[in-house]
């Protein structure tokens, strides 16, 4: 039999919390990005008074639902 002193157990025990840990993050913050990158489908800024808002429509130049004015769908850049 084999002898494994409490030090080596304990740092076997971080590494392999922080790795677990780790991987969550990691996914977590890919599915935020995948999901603000959905949204930002379908987010649009009028050209006339700067609003922004979201429209679902099939439309190539959507109303704002604000001023009234046409836009057209231009993807947004994540900063």
């Amino acid at each position: 039999m084999f002898q494994i002193s409490l030090t080596n157990i304990l740092v076997a025990y971080l590494v392999i919390t922080l790795v677990v840990l780790f991987g969550v993050w990691l996914a977590k913050d890919w599915a935020r990005k995948r999901r603000e990158k959905k949204d930002r489908k379908y987010r649009l800024v009028c050209n006339i008074c700067g609003d922004q808002y979201e429209d679902r429509s099939r439309d190539d130049i959507p109303p704002c639902p604000n001023c009234g004015a046409l836009n057209e769908r231009v993807w947004l850049s994540d900063l």
